[in-house]
């Protein structure tokens, strides 16, 4: 390697040591600027690097060019036996975000599998343990139509209460209890079925999925 070469590639690395890693924008942007150069980096160097660029693109919400790069920084980091990054665990924490990434794009089949295989590494790690959980939650829809017909009661009352002012009330005072039981009536019932939705939704995923997880790591003490 030449002086040249070898000045230019400091140059490169200082350059990056300097960018503010707050600036996740400035972070991807250099990265992707310098690719060519930052691969002929030194192994250690270029990981540092790399691993940075790919925390960025996950904190910025590129989700989709995270999982994408994510594979090449799993390869690295068992090829370089490189264990921990800024006190993470590397290899779990990519891991970790690449379900992230996948949930957040509506791929909750793939994240699930990813945190099947973190619960093996990790049985007792509680941020994956609570991801799994959400990510069983997300299969029932039992609150979405519990809130839609607890919705539509909360919009019946408010309905009742209008005709109730405009019509009942000046014209026909001799309903008007009946019209103010019926709309107390809606909006309490509407107003249980949210909560008891909510409720019976949180529960039966949360069995589920601690069965799941009970199974898992019955597995994984088998294997």
């Amino acid at each position: 390697m030449s002086t040249h070469q070898y000045t230019y590639k400091q140059e490169i690395y200082l350059q990056f040591k300097e960018l503010d890693r707050t600036s996740l924008r400035n972070i991807v942007q250099y990265v992707e600027k310098n690719r060519d150069a930052i691969e002929d980096l030194d192994s250690e160097e270029f990981f540092e690097v790399y691993a940075t660029y790919c925390r960025a693109l996950f904190d910025l919400g590129n989700y989709s060019k995270y999982i994408m790069e994510s594979e090449q920084l799993l390869f690295l980091s068992i090829d370089q036996n490189i264990y921990e990054f800024e006190g993470e665990d590397i290899y779990a924490s990519t891991l970790f975000r690449k379900a992230a990434g996948l949930f957040n794009m509506g791929n909750h089949l793939e994240a699930k599998q990813i945190l099947i295989q973190l619960l093996k590494i990790d049985p007792e790690n509680k941020d994956v343990k609570a991801f799994y959980k959400k990510v069983i939650r997300s299969r029932y829809t039992l609150s979405k139509i519990t809130r839609a017909i607890a919705i539509g009661m909360i919009l019946a009352s408010a309905l009742v209460i209008c005709l109730e002012l405009l019509v009942i009330r000046p014209f026909y005072q001799e309903i008007v209890f009946s019209f103010e039981l019926a709309r107390n009536l809606l909006f309490a019932t509407g107003l249980l079925t949210y909560l008891f939705g909510d409720l019976s939704h949180f529960l039966i995923a949360e069995i589920q999925a601690m069965n799941e997880i009970k199974n898992i790591l019955a597995t994984k003490k088998k294997d």
